[in-house]
């Protein structure tokens, strides 16, 4: 989790030297925790923490806020897009304003290039798939030994 808050911070921090976010305050590590925690509670993201080999968590989308896409491109429409809309209705009017359909498909797409980076497993994942593919492998074995 500890990951995923900073890189979603580097995040903020580049949208606000972009002019895109008001306030840098709205990127620091407790507005980010509370809003992880909130969105949790909400059905939007999904925490699974593993104990294998060594612990570590999973942060995902649930099924129904995973973007749609067309020909590998995101789509603005779907939950996901209208919870960014309904964000950006209160966003507060700076000097740097733009329209919010062009900074969320900003902030989408630097997103997408996060989740990109993200989808290179780590080591944990790699055994924690290796063990999984094994264990089915058995699974499977012991399921046509039992039928012979």
């Amino acid at each position: 989790m500890k990951v995923f808050a900073n890189r979603a911070q580097a995040l903020g921090k580049t949208l606000y030297y972009q002019g895109d976010l008001s306030y840098l305050e709205a990127v620091n590590k407790e507005t980010l925790n509370t809003a992880f925690t909130r969105y949790q509670e909400q059905g939007i993201m999904l925490l699974t923490r593993h104990n294998t080999p060594k612990p570590w968590s999973e942060i995902s989308l649930t099924e129904q806020f995973v973007p749609q896409r067309e020909d590998g491109i995101l789509v603005p429409k779907g939950p996901l897009w209208e919870l960014v809309e309904h964000i950006g209705r209160f966003r507060m009017e700076g000097k740097n304003r733009r329209d919010s359909a062009t900074v969320s498909t900003r902030v989408l797409r630097l997103a997408e290039i996060l989740a990109e980076e993200n989808a290179v497993p780590s080591a944990n994942q790699k055994t924690f798939l290796k063990k999984l593919s094994q264990d089915s492998k058995q699974v499977s074995t012991t399921t046509t030994a039992a039928k012979l």
